[in-house]
């Protein structure tokens, strides 16, 4: 994590690194657990379009989880 923390941080501030280091680590955790749950269900013989429109409904339940927790997402955000 510090290797790629370095290079996307180009140098940048080290005072946020331990920060950055956490976000990244716990962003490849999730990615590895999708990874993970996407791998096992199409082994289970779950069609491709079924899975798509699991993953699919992440992003509004990621939204309505921000707006009761009364964080919501920077407007360019929301617009992805």
């Amino acid at each position: 994590m510090d290797a790629v923390l370095d290079r996307l941080l180009d140098g940048g501030a080290a005072g946020e690194l331990s920060l950055n280091r956490q976000l990244l680590c716990e962003s490849f955790h999730f990615v590895e657990s999708c990874a993970y749950l996407r791998q096992t269900l199409s082994r289970l013989g779950m069609a491709e379009t079924m899975i798509g429109e699991i993953f699919a409904v992440y992003r509004n339940e990621y939204l309505r989880a921000r707006a009761v927790l009364g964080r919501p997402l920077a407007e360019k955000d929301s617009e992805h």
